[in-house]
């Protein structure tokens, strides 16, 4: 279920809300991969963290409501993989 790989959590900041999603089932396999992914969200206006873990397939990312949405950044990760010839799962709030 679509449930299973999505957790979007709030975190109230000083002046804005921020947001985590987790993308989940990211057929990341070397830091090559990881670096990719990073250097790609890293342009998306709006991300402000990005942490990537190569052995739990997953892809955790930081974002300020309102400047960007984790469909956007899904589209980014997947246009990679589509590239790449990598596994992607769903998209965690795509429905």
């Amino acid at each position: 279920s679509i449930a299973r790989f999505c957790r979007v959590r709030s975190l109230n900041t000083s002046l804005r809300m921020s947001k985590t999603v987790v993308f989940e089932g990211v057929g990341m396999t070397c830091s090559g991969c990881s670096g990719a992914i990073e250097r790609i969200l890293k342009k998306v206006d709006g991300v402000e963290n990005i942490a990537c873990d190569i052995e739990g397939k997953k892809v955790t990312v930081d974002f300020a409501d309102g400047k960007t949405d984790p469909e956007a950044m899904y589209a980014k990760i997947q246009k990679w993989a589509n590239a790449a010839g990598k596994e992607l799962g769903p998209c965690p709030t795509c429905e």
